[in-house]
This record gives C-alpha cells, sequence and structure tokens, in this order.
C-alpha cells in the first residue's frame, strides 16, 4: 500500500528516534504548522496508550502510526491522519472530548468518534459475524459517507488489523476476514482506492480460502524468475517501439495480485497459467492519444487475444477507474496483460476517492467526489439489503457488451445453489437490451426505471428473482 520504504519499526519498542525520522518523513510534504498538531497527537497517543496491546496483542501505538502511514501514502489532508492518530482515545479514562475538539478541531473531533464507534461493532470485538451485527456496521458506515475521510480512516484501521491477523486465534481470523470480505475490501473497491482493495482481498482470502491461497502463493513464487525474463523482455522491446515512435513512456510489471487470479480461475473455469494478469505489464503516458498510441504498438508486436480488450478510457468503471486493458499471445504462446494510462489516471486509480478530496479551504464543488459518494451509499444499501443470508457473494459490473461477466457470475452461482446478489450499475438513464440476455437465458427477468439503473439479480434454492430498489419485482423457477 505505502510505495515508500517507512523509518517505522517493524516491532515494538517504539524509540523516540524512530518517531522524529518518521515524522521528518512526512513532513517533506506537508505544512509545518501541519507538522507540529501531528507531532502533538503522536505525543498523546503515546502518553495514552503507552504499554497496552491492540486487541491483535500488537502494540496499540506502532498500530496507530502505521494506520496514519497509510493515510499519509493516500495524501489525504492532515484531519484524517489526526482522527486516525486519537482514534483509540475514547473509552480511557483520560479521555477528554471537549479537549479533543478544542485542540484539534471539531472535524477531527467527530471523526474520532465516528470511528470509535464502528470499531465497536466490529468483527474483532464480537462473538460473531451475524447478520445484525453486519447491518448495524453498515448502518454506521452510511451514518458517515458524507465525509469519506472517515470511511477512509475505519479502512486504513482495518487493514493494520488485516495484516497482523494471524496473531489471534483461527477462528477469529474467519470472522474478521469474513466481515472485511463483505464490508471493507467491497468499500475500498466501490471507492476506487485499488491498493487498498487488492490488500484486503488477498488477506481475506488468506484467511477464508487457505489451501487455495497457499496453492496459489506457491504457483507464483515458484516461476517467478521465469516470468521476471519475460516480462523484462516485454519491456524492452515495448520500450524500444515506443522511443523509435517518439512517445515517452514508463514500463513497469504489474503487482499480481493472488485473489485477483483465484476469481479469474474461478470465473473462467482454466487454470493457472491461462489466467491473462498472471504476467502483466503497465504502461503510463502523458497524454490520452498516447495511450493508444502505446495500445497499437503493443498489437504490432504481439497478437491480441479476442474478445480481451477493454477501453475503460472511453467508457470508465462506475467507481471512475479509467485505463485500457488489453491481453495478447507472448512468443511464448502464453498470455499476457498489457494495461496502458496516463499518469494522472494511474493516480487516481491508486488513491480513488481520495484523490479527489478537496481540503477546507477550497469552495470548490467536486462533481467526481460528489458521485463517489453517492456510489458509497448506493454500496452500503445493497449490503444492507442481501445481509440476511449467511452466504453471500457480491458482483458490482459495469456494461460489458454482451453480458459475459453476468452470465458468468449467474452460473457460478446457479452451481454453488447459493445466495447471490447482483447489481448493474452506472447506464444512466438507459441501458442496452443485450445486456439483459443471460438474464432471460437463465430464467429471470428485470424491471426497468429512469432515474437510476439499481438492478440486482437474486439466486436463492434455485428460485430466480429480480430485485429493483429491494422490492422483488417478478419471480420464475429453476
Amino acid at each position: 500500500m505505502v510505495s515508500r520504504i517507512s523509518t517505522l519499526p517493524v516491532e515494538p519498542p517504539v524509540e523516540q528516534t524512530h518517531i522524529d525520522a518518521w515524522l521528518g518523513q512526512l513532513g517533506e510534504r506537508r505544512p509545518q504548522r501541519d507538522m507540529a498538531l501531528l507531532a502533538d497527537a503522536v505525543q498523546i497517543a503515546r502518553d495514552m496508550h503507552r504499554g497496552e496491546n491492540a486487541p491483535d496483542g500488537f502494540d496499540r501505538f506502532l498500530s496507530l502510526l502505521y494506520t496514519v502511514d497509510t493515510l499519509d501514502s493516500l495524501k489525504l489532508d492532515i484531519e484524517p491522519l489526526l482522527a486516525a492518530m486519537l482514534s483509540e482515545m475514547p473509552g480511557h479514562p483520560h479521555y477528554d472530548a471537549t479537549d479533543l475538539k478544542r485542540r484539534f478541531g471539531a472535524a477531527v473531533a467527530t471523526m474520532v468518534e465516528q470511528v470509535s464507534h464502528i470499531r465497536e461493532l466490529s468483527a474483532s470485538g464480537s462473538a460473531n459475524v451475524d447478520d445484525r451485527g453486519v447491518e448495524n456496521l453498515r448502518r454506521m458506515l452510511l451514518g458517515i459517507a458524507n465525509d469519506v475521510r472517515a470511511i477512509l480512516v475505519v479502512l486504513a484501521k482495518r487493514l493494520q488489523l488485516m495484516r497482523r491477523l494471524k496473531r489471534l486465534p483461527p477462528d477469529v481470523q474467519r470472522r474478521v476476514a469474513r466481515e472485511t470480505q463483505l464490508v471493507h475490501a467491497p468499500l475500498a473497491n466501490r471507492l476506487g482506492v485499488w491498493q487498498m482493495k487488492w490488500e484486503l482481498e488477498d488477506l481475506c482470502l488468506r484467511f477464508l480460502e487457505p489451501d487455495e491461497y497457499t496453492n496459489l502463493a506457491q504457483q507464483l513464487d515458484g516461476k517467478r524468475r521465469e516470468r521476471e525474463a519475460f516480462v523484462k523482455d516485454v519491456i524492452d522491446r515495448l520500450g524500444a517501439a515506443c522511443k523509435e515512435a517518439g512517445v515517452p513512456v514508463e514500463l513497469s510489471g504489474r503487482p499480481k495480485h493472488i485473489y485477483s487470479i483465484w476469481k479469474k480461475m474461478r470465473r473462467k473455469r482454466v487454470d493457472f497459467e491461462q489466467v491473462f494478469d498472471v504476467r502483466a505489464v503497465r504502461a503510463l503516458v502523458d497524454t490520452v492519444p498516447q495511450c493508444y498510441e502505446v495500445l497499437g504498438l503493443a498489437h504490432s508486436l504481439w497478437r491480441p487475444v479476442p474478445g480481451e480488450f477493454d477501453d475503460y478510457i472511453a467508457h470508465p468503471k462506475p467507481n471512475g477507474y479509467r485505463s485500457l486493458h488489453t491481453a495478447v499471445v507472448g512468443d511464448d504462446g502464453k498470455p499476457l496483460e498489457i494495461q496502458v494510462r496516463t499518469r494522472e489516471m494511474h493516480e487516481h486509480a491508486e488513491r480513488g476517492v481520495a484523490a479527489h478530496w478537496k481540503y477546507k479551504e477550497s469552495k470548490q464543488q467536486d462533481d467526481e467526489l460528489e458521485r463517489r459518494i453517492g456510489r458509497l451509499s448506493a454500496l452500503l444499501e445493497l449490503i444492507e439489503s442481501a445481509a440476511t443470508s449467511i452466504e453471500i457473494f457480491y458482483y458490482l459490473f459495469e456494461e460489458d457488451g454482451d453480458g459475459r461477466r453476468v452470465r458468468d457470475a449467474l452460473a457460478a452461482a446457479a452451481a454453488r445453489n447459493v445466495r447471490v446478489a447482483l447489481m448493474v450499475d452506472g447506464f444512466g438513464t438507459a441501458a442496452p437490451d443485450r445486456f439483459f440476455a443471460p438474464i432471460r437465458e437463465n430464467g429471470g427477468s428485470f424491471s426497468r426505471f429512469s432515474a437510476r439503473w439499481n438492478v440486482r439479480y437474486l439466486i436463492r434454492n434455485h428460485q430466480k428473482f429480480v430485485i429493483v430498489d429491494g422490492q422483488k419485482v417478478m419471480a420464475g423457477g429453476s
């Protein structure tokens, strides 16, 4: 998640030299006044939590430092960093909400209280992950959805817990991972904070499907040198072609995410070697026209795989993600994925809604931020409507041409005989009839309404329904 190398210690104790070096690192790109506030918050948290452990047994103060470090990597303003640093104070004998508000402001004090309430509802402090717990957590998150920064603090704290989840008993590991899979990872995805989403998903898989996770991790590691050599050759060839064409480009191997590979293997019913992004390259350029130039050069060097090109620049994903994705056949006959985007698109892909956050001093309206907040609320409502069953799987779709993703998801759901909620979002006021063909083919039906598309397709016990705005519209047999 954090691209730089942190100066924080891996394990306690935390010495003053560690804190000074870390604050100096953050202060390289933050105003002196902000850093004075953060240093004050750090000292308060250090004094208040000295010798305390978090629920996972890890040093509470060090855990808070790492949470702030994660939020800093999202380039947020100082207020959510202060709130994260002070988020464990409520309930402490020396906690003074009035003094906190006086020293750090109303926004920070409010976020501290909100994050504390959410922590009390989480699986780490409860006996099990039940329907009521998930619904309560959803309601709390929905209540603070208008301040995206508070949501990001919650996600950063959950990421720290997931990173150290192996310290907890196995039954607690599964409860926390399940809650994270149902609530936190979808939120990170919906907000477009991709780095956080990927790590949360990988960690959930590690604890919910440990055997499959270990198997995939071993396969990735077992052929790492071969893959690295192949990717280096691709980078050299594509880089030379771009240089000859006069297109400045930054090329790199794209990180591999186990959950993404696992999901594609299940959805497409293919083995490890047939997943396109096991071997992947990313190209960063300056302008949109250059994206298409690089795409053309890649297709001239390697044969494109039919049906595996996605133009998310012309048709962005609902969470604002923009990029070109293509799959080509390498010289060894195996697939390779290439992503092309501008540096600005990459910044937004990595940081999501955080890239759009306007600091208070700016009074300008940010339409993209408002859209993302709206999508956040919509996702939370979907989680509430589907949270009445323990076995729930979520699929969020944008238009995908022939509806292939919808068809694959429905077929997989029917095979498992589990309840599934599918939400189709992002069409605006019109949607092509061809998108709904897979629903008809699976014996279902659908309904339209003009204000905003939000279609949920539900399968339970081989009974098929269409849920629109939480209401069952039609039902059909299996």
